[in-house]
């Protein structure tokens, strides 16, 4: 029906990406979430602790409130104006992006550090039209959703509705293109959400605690996960718990994708544990045909803590560095399935080599979390050294090979 009409819009959006060599970082980060959520004071408090640390940053406007601002009104759009908004928008929010990000990769050069940050992004138009529409926006101008979620952007925090935990303080005042109710807001908050599950680093910032301390949270979860010292942090931690097997059919929306991580060779000296110091690894993770790559440094630091940083890098430099691949460890190849759980985000790993079967459920928390209730876990080995990838990796067998669990399902059923 809409071939029939086509759609005028300007030349194909490139996705901008970083250069390989950067003189001071730039780091690209989504404040998304439900109606009310907090987003916009979420935005002034990143702006504001981030230039008091001597950040430069650029604030993206949301391009749907701009849009709808102008006399657009969707309930009184036909399917086929619906279609052409939802295209154009998604067209508009990347090109006002790449603004940001061209200005940011200047200020690179410079050597000037830069934070964007975009109010929603990229697969946040996902959530308001079909699986079909979506799919059909994306083919017809050469767009791929992997590359849009999973590359585009460094950090994403989700804002979680005040409808859905703080009831009380939801209103629609403070947006004039605003008009969801209770019941639809909690409904587009979980599209919302849903839509950037797979994202390397999502946060899910609730309404367990007063509205202050939400977005000091949010505030907290950029800085950690950028490695931005000097913003009080929380006291969140990652969890880790051995599967015993996974359901015959999984019952939430997932996103699957392929990951192999490397160990590379680094001239660091040696700890008594046999942690290197730096110790360097790569990762290549994907779907289908395109992949994303990282390098990641761990560091341990005269206080025996370890700080760990990530950046992402350009296919090429990739195989330049798998080169340097530590050849008394193995390559680690497994399957990640990515899901909410009780507006909680985890990933389940899934062995292929080595420990083929074995299975690792992964979560952020601020103290022990409820669990999933359709997995069957055997037990938690945050803290089992037996666990760790890096020691997973050594090519001698592993003490927690015998923890391999041989009845897992095939994992043909999550492709």
């Amino acid at each position: 029906m809409f071939d029939a009409h086509p759609i005028i819009r300007p030349p194909p959006v490139e996705v901008v990406q970083d250069s390989e060599k950067q003189n001071a970082p730039v780091f690209r980060v989504v404040l998304t979430g439900g109606p009310c959520g907090g987003k916009t004071t979420a935005q002034q408090q990143l702006m504001d602790t981030f230039s008091s640390l001597g950040w430069k940053v650029f604030r993206v406007p949301e391009a749907a409130t701009l849009l709808l601002g102008g006399g657009v009104v969707f309930s009184e759009c036909t399917p086929e104006q619906s279609f052409i908004f939802q295209e154009q928008l998604l067209l508009a929010m990347l090109s006002i992006e790449n603004v940001f990000f061209e200005m940011a990769r200047s200020n690179s050069e410079l050597g000037i550090k830069t934070i964007v940050l975009c109010d929603r992004g990229a697969m946040d138009a996902s959530a308001y039209i079909s699986r079909e529409d979506w799919r059909r926006i994306l083919e017809r101008n050469g767009l791929d959703e992997v590359e849009l979620r999973d590359a585009r952007y460094d950090v994403v925090v989700h804002l979680v509705t005040a409808a859905d935990g703080a009831e009380g303080y939801y209103t629609l005042a403070n947006n004039a293109a605003r008009s969801e109710g209770l019941s639809l807001a909690r409904e587009l908050d979980k599209k919302s959400c849903n839509a950037w599950v797979g994202h390397p680093v999502l946060d899910i910032i609730d309404n367990s605690t007063p509205f202050t301390q939400k977005i000091e949270r949010a505030t907290a979860a950029v800085a950690k996960r950028l490695n931005i010292p000097g913003v009080p942090t929380i006291d969140q931690r990652k969890y880790k718990f051995l599967v015993a097997s996974l359901p015959e059919s999984f019952p939430v929306e997932h996103q699957d994708f392929q990951v192999v991580h490397d160990y590379l060779i680094s001239d660091g000296t040696t700890a008594a544990d046999g942690d290197r110091i730096p110790q360097l690894r790569i990762r290549r993770r994907g779907q289908g045909k395109l992949f994303t790559y990282t390098l990641t440094q761990r560091v341990r630091l005269p206080d025996g803590q370890r700080l760990e940083t990530r950046r992402s890098i350009a296919a090429r430099e990739y195989e330049t560095l798998l080169a340097q691949r530590d050849t008394t460890r193995n390559s680690i190849v497994k399957r990640r399935i990515c899901f909410m759980s009780d507006s909680r985000y985890y990933h389940i790993d899934v062995f292929q080599e080595p420990h083929a079967g074995l299975l690792l459920l992964e979560t952020y928390s601020q103290g022990p979390p409820e669990l999933p209730p359709f997995l069957d876990v055997i037990r938690d080995v945050t803290n089992d050294p037996d666990y760790s990838m890096f020691n997973l990796s050594r090519i001698s067998p592993s003490p927690c090979a015998e923890a391999t669990v041989s009845s897992s399902p095939s994992l043909e059923i999550y492709e």
